[in-house]
């Protein structure tokens, strides 16, 4: 007993152990301590290593997973840019952007039939589009017999019209078919003015940085002008640039647009801090029902908190003009973390 009782004494005190059991007949107590000891680590170890083994498959699980989703989505963008090839391919066309007045048939087909020898049947048509008021809007099509004439038509560069070279793209270009897809380098313009041009969106949005063409939106013939537009350019963060610069207002008619980028915050979202007697009616009541894109309440509508995503930058600013409002003798807040900065920009642009 008091050969045991010393062994306890002993041994070190950073760690309460168990009082020791000898087993009987155990000469060597030194020897049998440390396997004791050498056993506890191994064990230790063991259960380290399974640890380790369960979160590398946990991680080669996620990685998987991650990588269905992105193979699913590239082949919903393939399958959306073979639909939209599908249908250019029916009828291929050559697009003429930033088009002089001086330009018509004869100076087409004299440069593509002619200068260069394309063939006499390689044009089936051309369409110039036209505004509302019945005017050259700065933009057209020629319409080819087959792939191969327009891809040649579309490798050479644009004709030389008063000195200006005109703009082109092939509605058959992959990469041009993969950017129009993506909606974030787009920035949707609508109620323009009936004589809107090309050269008037061009004179507001030309000098950004990354832009790229000036896209109409008419009906399948191109005959009818009805206010839409898209203007188009290299990535997201030119767009989003370009979306600072505002509506252009043309003949006294202001225009609205909307862009389509996918971000964590949204700059044209505030919240709404009211009371439970706040509903969807009243808020559609107070913005329009036109200024807003969605609504979406915090957990439960009766507690009087929503998000409200506006349609354009400018209906979002006139939101942050006021701080709150009232309906029926009750406040609602109106919360938004860069208020400051909006109203900041919206008061410099006004300045300009």
């Amino acid at each position: 007993i008091f050969f045991r009782e010393m062994v306890q004494f002993l041994l070190p005190e950073k760690k309460k152990r168990k009082p020791i059991v000898l087993p009987p007949k155990k000469k060597n107590i030194k020897k049998y301590i440390n396997g004791q000891r050498k056993e506890s680590v191994k064990r230790k170890e063991a259960l380290k290593r399974k640890e380790r083994e369960d979160a590398a498959k946990e991680k080669e699980r996620e990685a998987k997973e991650k990588e269905r989703e992105a193979k699913e989505k590239e082949r919903e963008d393939a399958d959306r840019v073979h639909k939209k090839m599908k249908i250019e391919h029916r009828n291929p066309k050559l697009f003429l952007y930033n088009c002089p007045n001086g330009i018509s048939d004869d100076v087409v087909k004299a440069y593509y039939v002619k200068q260069h020898q394309l063939g006499e049947g390689c044009i089936k048509s051309i369409k110039w589009m036209k505004n509302g008021e019945g005017k050259f809007i700065g933009s057209g099509f020629v319409v080819f017999t087959d792939i191969a004439q327009l891809e040649k038509a579309a490798a050479l560069p644009g004709p030389k019209v008063e000195g200006a070279t005109i703009e082109t793209y092939s509605s058959a270009d992959m990469d041009s078919v993969v950017n129009d897809v993506q909606g974030a380098r787009q920035i949707y313009l609508w109620d323009l003015h009936p004589s809107t041009v090309e050269t008037d969106l061009r004179r507001h949005y030309g000098q950004a940085k990354g832009f790229k063409r000036i896209k109409w939106l008419m009906n399948k013939t191109f005959d009818v002008f009805n206010g839409k537009a898209v203007v188009m350019f290299n990535d997201e963060k030119a767009a989003a640039s370009a979306l600072e610069l505002g509506f252009p207002k043309i003949s006294t008619m202001q225009s609205q647009g909307r862009i389509d980028i996918k971000q964590e915050t949204d700059v044209r979202e505030v919240f709404l801090k009211g009371c439970g007697k706040l509903t969807e009616q009243a808020v559609l009541e107070h913005y329009g029902k036109d200024a807003i894109a969605s609504i979406k309440w915090l957990n439960d509508s009766h507690q009087g908190r929503c998000h409200v995503r506006f349609v354009s930058v400018q209906g979002f600013i006139n939101a942050c003009r006021e701080s709150f409002w009232k309906m029926g003798g009750n406040r609602v807040e109106v919360l938004r973390a860069r208020r400051s900065e909006a109203m900041s920009r919206q008061q410099s642009s006004t300045k300009k």
